[in-house]
């Protein structure tokens, strides 16, 4: 809830979605001890620890990969306050530099570009430590939201609630 940001969301879906398979294993260890035996040989057990094991260590790549992509935006998100800000202060002028105020536009772009990139990036990262799987999940999360909420948030999310856009069809500023 920390983020609006689509691709972190998504992939802590995965994570919360991926607990309740936890207390589904922990539900049937229970009762199996409790209501009926399961019986393993040494070799199935072995097989299940690699299983786990490999598990636990995808779990934590992707979180790193997350973090890693948040850390990135935030960079990104304070270098295009910083681009808004110096447009606005030009606009401000009573006479603004046509030249100052494309070069603010080309810096915002940049950014929003930047962006883009580490998402692409991050997605790639992901996709090469998640299982075919794991992948189709984050598929059809993707297909189902569009392009515009894996990129740029978009989706239903609170930034997009009652977006501006109406605001501005009833004779507010574009």
């Amino acid at each position: 809830e920390k983020t609006s940001n689509p691709f972190i969301r998504m992939i802590m879906e995965v994570i919360r979605h991926d607990s309740a398979m936890h207390h589904r294993v922990q539900a049937l260890v229970i009762d199996s001890l409790t209501n009926q035996n399961i019986n393993l040989s040494p070799e199935e057990i072995g097989e299940v620890w690699t299983l786990i094991e490999q598990h636990d260590e995808t779990e934590r790549e992707v979180i790193e990969i997350a973090k890693e992509l948040r850390a990135d935006i935030k960079k990104q998100r304070a270098a295009a306050r910083e681009a808004r800000k110096a447009l606005a202060d030009e606009f401000r002028k009573d006479k603004p530099s046509k030249r100052s105020m494309k070069k603010q536009h080309e810096a915002l772009a940049g950014h929003h570009s930047e962006v883009q990139s580490s998402v692409n990036e991050a997605l790639m990262k992901a996709h090469s430590v998640l299982t075919p799987e794991q992948r189709e999940k984050v598929a059809k999360r993707i297909e189902k939201r569009g392009p515009k909420a894996a990129l740029k948030g978009g989706g239903k999310g609170k930034r997009n609630k009652g977006s501006g856009k109406d605001k501005r069809r009833k004779g507010g500023p574009d």
